[in-house]
């Protein structure tokens, strides 16, 4: 697989960034968390940075946890970093995020399984299921540990001590995959033709470069 970009719709509107045109020529917008500075001023720090705006990146580092925020798939690598959080003044997290809006799934070939994925957000969990009150009408899949999701990435994460990336790449279209060390895999998949947020990957501690994935629009 290529390791290039394009990706799916985001939930929730971001500003416009410009294309680059990377060395395949394929478009790639790497985005710089700046305030009030110039889009060209972007685009040179992109192309001045490339080794920051590639997935490959992720080889060697383990991973850190998993998460989300609503219906975000939020994964963290590498070593533990304190950052600063509105709520709760800091927060802990891995040395790269990655933050997905566009399906996924986590699945092990050797197991033949798909281990989690993106519509486990909107299915009850076991225990919620189970209960003699559950009424699908009145399920709230956004309560934190009411979703599947919710319990399956906790049951998941619990078994990755000393878990690495192996492989990290992407094709053409944005698809992502990122292999692990005990055979699971990340998979990221490119499902729109607009040009909304898919998915971006950032170092988590520092305003710097980012790999930011769009929809292909006209």
């Amino acid at each position: 697989m290529q390791e290039t970009a394009r990706c799916h719709r985001d939930s929730f509107p971001r500003a416009k960034l410009p294309h680059i045109r990377n060395f395949r020529g394929i478009s790639l917008r790497c985005s710089r968390l700046w305030s009030g500075r110039s889009p060209q001023r972007r685009k040179t720090m992109c192309e001045q940075k490339t080794e920051l705006c590639r997935i490959s990146r992720l080889i060697g580092q383990p991973v850190h946890s998993i998460g989300r925020a609503a219906n975000m798939l939020d994964l963290h690598f590498g070593e533990d970093v304190i950052v600063p959080d509105r709520i709760s003044k800091e927060k802990h997290v891995g040395t790269y995020s990655l933050h997905v809006q566009c399906p996924w799934r986590i699945i092990n070939l050797e197991k033949r399984k798909v281990l989690l994925g993106s519509l486990d957000f909107y299915a009850p969990s076991t225990r919620r299921l189970a209960a003699e009150d559950f009424d699908y009408n009145h399920f709230d899949w956004d309560v934190q540990g009411e979703n599947l999701f919710d319990e399956k990435a906790q049951e998941w994460f619990a078994g990755l001590e000393h878990v690495t990336v192996v492989a990290a790449r992407m094709n053409r279209f944005g698809d992502a995959r990122i292999d692990l060390s005990n055979g699971d895999r990340i998979e990221i998949f490119v499902t729109a033709t607009d040009d909304g947020e898919c998915w971006r990957l950032f170092l988590s501690a520092k305003s710097t470069t980012q790999l930011v994935i769009y929809g292909d629009a006209d």
